[in-house]
């Protein structure tokens, strides 16, 4: 399917779109602001196999004609449904994507069994595809900008970008959807209370540090930061990634084998704590291979743990030193 049927649907921005039990909706319309939710909450929550996207429109439906000329009937299948929220520092940018969806005209409920309740009240959804189709991008790839004002999706929920002149950034957001490696999940999990297997060799272990420096500078710059290394100041980080209002402080640990156990030093570990919103642990396992595996882990204030883009968590279990002599 070469996904010539493309639409952009505006939402409140959330984090994981699985409702609001840890997560909230910031913008989103009228309705949001007035009920404090929005049917969106369940965009990316799955339902025996399927996604059930909603966005807020004036007259509670899509025009299908804007989408395909030649549509006929109440829905419309295999559209590239791009979703499209506010961020109150980076702006309007893509948050995710329903790949092969149909596209109903009008508002649509499941039945109740499906669990689509909240407050005692349906859940609808205006677009369905399934599970498998669907792709929610974690925050730090959140940096695809859609154009607003003239030219660009303006006020409106609803962007057909069928304009002439807007085919350029139809074909973009078609290669990003179809050229973009956005999830990196750790090769193995180690089991628990495993230990760190050193690197002996001081040449080789210098060579795996400096692969895996590499390796998280190209992907932050390729996410649109400026990186400026600081590892030789002893911050207890090693890089401070930019872009515009967002600043984030970067520990890089990288690893020869698959294994993802990494040792921190007290001063990391304190400034890890120190600064949980903005510090980030870089594990680069395999960092030589071809295919070496970058994992992010932050801190989730609403799950309370770190968290990379995977969604594995990092156990962390503090140690106590001593230095005896006589």
């Amino acid at each position: 399917m070469g996904w010539h049927r493309m639409v952009f649907l505006n939402v409140g921005w959330m984090d994981r779109y699985l409702g609001l039990a840890g997560d909230r909706i910031r913008g989103g319309g009228s309705f949001v602001e007035a009920k404090g939710y929005g049917h969106e909450i369940y965009n990316f929550k799955h339902f025996s196999g399927w996604c059930y996207g909603y966005v807020q429109t004036p007259t509670g439906t899509i025009n299908l004609e804007r989408i395909d000329p030649t549509a006929k009937g109440d829905s419309l299948r295999g559209v590239l449904v791009i979703w499209v929220a506010r961020h109150p520092k980076r702006g309007r940018c893509i948050v995710g994507w329903y790949k092969n969806a149909t596209v109903h005209r009008e508002f649509w409920r499941l039945n109740r069994s499906e669990g689509r309740i909240f407050r005692g009240k349906d859940v609808g959804y205006l677009v369905e595809a399934r599970a498998g189709d669907c792709e929610l991008l974690p925050d730090l790839k959140r940096c695809f900008s859609i154009p607003s004002g003239r030219g660009g999706m303006g006020q409106a929920n609803v962007w057909y970008a069928d304009h002439f002149g807007q085919e350029r950034i139809r074909q973009k957001v078609l290669k990003y959807v179809r050229t973009g490696q956005l999830a990196h999940r750790l090769n193995s999990k180690p089991k628990s209370g495993g230990s760190i297997r050193r690197q002996v060799d001081p040449a080789l272990r210098a060579k795996v540090e400096r692969a895996a420096m590499r390796i998280v500078v190209r992907r932050f710059k390729g996410d649109g930061f400026d990186v400026l290394p600081v590892h030789k100041d002893n911050l207890g980080w090693d890089l401070e990634a930019t872009r515009g209002n967002e600043k984030y402080r970067l520990e890089v640990k990288g690893l020869s084998g698959r294994q993802a156990i990494v040792e921190l030093t007290p001063n990391e570990y304190a400034q890890m704590k120190a600064h949980q919103a903005e510090w980030r642990l870089c594990v680069v396992t395999n960092a030589l291979a071809r295919k070496s595996r970058l994992s992010i882990f932050a801190y989730s204030k609403d799950s309370g743990r770190w968290e990379d883009e995977g969604g594995n968590h990092l156990k962390i279990g503090e140690v106590q030193s001593a230095k005896c002599w006589v």
